[in-house]
């Protein structure tokens, strides 16, 4: 079973340099009990870097969080997940830690293709009442 789930979501790509204050990253956090941790970034200057935005505590109802990492690990884990790499889009990096403290890394998109990864990011903005957030799709304007 995940005892936690990180995933950065870096929404830079290919194209105009962002405003130094448009978000361009997320770190999202969410663990077994529900609690969730969110940070987030602009892109601030090709100097300095990404500057904070800002960081949240929240939470996810115990119910939804079983369902949410029995959805996770069917996807990521138990189906060989096997993401396709978009080169001109931005990415995301997801590091699940399991009950037993095995670890597992994966790399992906920031693509909505509709899959069981954008219901699962749709799953996280509807609990956590924030359609802003990037998850695996970076697509939330366009749910």
């Amino acid at each position: 079973m995940i005892k936690r789930i990180s995933i950065d979501s870096d929404n830079v790509c290919y194209g105009p340099v962002p405003n130094p204050d448009d978000e361009v990253f997320q770190h999202l956090t969410i663990n077994s009990k529900g609690r969730v941790w969110l940070t987030r970034y602009c892109f601030g200057n090709c100097v300095t870097g990404y500057t904070l935005k800002s960081k949240e505590y929240l939470q996810i109802p115990q119910d939804t969080i079983t369902d949410l990492f029995t959805a996770l690990e069917k996807t990521l884990i138990d189906d060989d997940f096997d993401e396709m790499i978009v080169s001109d889009v931005g990415g995301w990096d997801a590091l699940i830690v399991l009950d037993d403290e095995d670890t597992i890394a994966l790399t992906g998109s920031l693509i909505n293709q509709g899959g069981e990864l954008h219901r699962i990011s749709q799953i996280i903005r509807d609990k956590l009442n924030d359609k802003s957030i990037f998850v695996f799709d970076a697509s939330p304007d366009q749910n």
